[in-house]
């Protein structure tokens, strides 16, 4: 029995897709109110829906997986320190820069390494 597969995504959902995500870490980053650090994005942690009728019926990106997520205090939100030191570094080792998983210091700059 063989598996139907989906047609392959057009350049304009996939750049939907990457916009949707960018806008997402960009809220959380500097919008949200006490700063996330998501810590774990990865393909597997976006959540493709369909778009309202009014967006050309096509896809909408969505962050998840917020399980290890980190809130960042007030003052590392400051210029003087812009990561936030954990026990250990938190999520996809693939996706993380070497330097950021073995210092344990998260950043706003890890989760832009994972998102490409």
């Amino acid at each position: 029995m063989a598996i139907a597969s989906a047609p392959p995504l057009s350049w304009r959902e996939r750049h939907s897709i990457a916009s949707d995500v960018a806008r997402g870490l960009a809220f959380l980053h500097t919008e949200a109110d006490p700063i996330i650090i998501h810590q774990d994005v990865k393909p597997a942690n976006i959540l493709l829906g369909a778009a309202p009728d009014g967006n050309d019926g096509g896809l909408v990106a969505k962050l998840a997986d917020f399980g290890i997520s980190r809130v960042v205090p007030e003052l590392a939100a400051t210029a003087a320190k812009s990561y936030v030191k954990t026990q250990n570094a938190a999520g996809t080792p693939i996706y993380m820069p070497i330097e950021i998983f073995n210092s344990g210091r998260v950043s706003a700059k890890s989760d832009t390494y994972a998102f490409g």
